[in-house]
């Protein structure tokens, strides 16, 4: 059974042989695609949406909450695609079939898809106005506001080595 939203046909359409092998093995199934789907939107967008919602998005967020969604399901693939093989030879009439190395293929998209989501990150999180907390701008982990200056006050030259009235 197909999962609903426009995320999920978003990312089917990015990895669509991966994802139906997944679908179809009974290893890893709708329920941990729908894990990985979950884990992107909150990541991207900071809640689950509804199907409702999620079709109120911009497409451009959609397809890339799909691509961070891609990002989560391609090790599984790897995994799934290492342990087919690559190659069928048959007896008889001497025709040997290679296939494509899924896997390796799966390493190249998931760096091709990094590379995009991190230069479309600002951009993504300016459109659905969440930021996450690891990408926010460093504070200090102390507050010193309330402390006595401890520095020289550049009003006095020399600095006696008292509490002043600049201190």
């Amino acid at each position: 059974m197909p999962l609903p939203g426009d995320i999920a046909e978003r990312t089917r359409g990015v990895i669509p042989v991966t994802w139906d092998a997944l679908e179809g093995d009974g290893r890893y199934g709708d329920a941990l695609l729908s894990a990985a789907l979950e884990i992107a939107r909150e990541a991207v967008l900071g809640r689950q949406y509804s199907e409702a919602e999620e079709e109120t998005l911009p497409r451009v967020v959609i397809d890339y909450v799909a691509k961070v969604a891609a990002i989560e399901i391609i090790p599984a693939g790897i995994d799934y695609w290492m342990s087919e093989s690559l190659s069928v030879t048959t007896t008889g009439t001497n025709e040997t079939e290679t296939y494509t190395d899924r896997a390796a293929m799966l390493r190249g998209l998931r760096n091709d898809l990094l590379a995009e989501t991190r230069a479309k990150a600002e951009q993504i999180a300016g459109l659905v106005s969440y930021w996450p907390t690891a990408s926010m701008p460093p504070r200090p982990r102390m507050n010193t506001q309330s402390d006595l200056l401890l520095t020289p006050s550049p009003q006095e030259f020399p600095r006696p080595f008292t509490q002043t009235q600049f201190s």
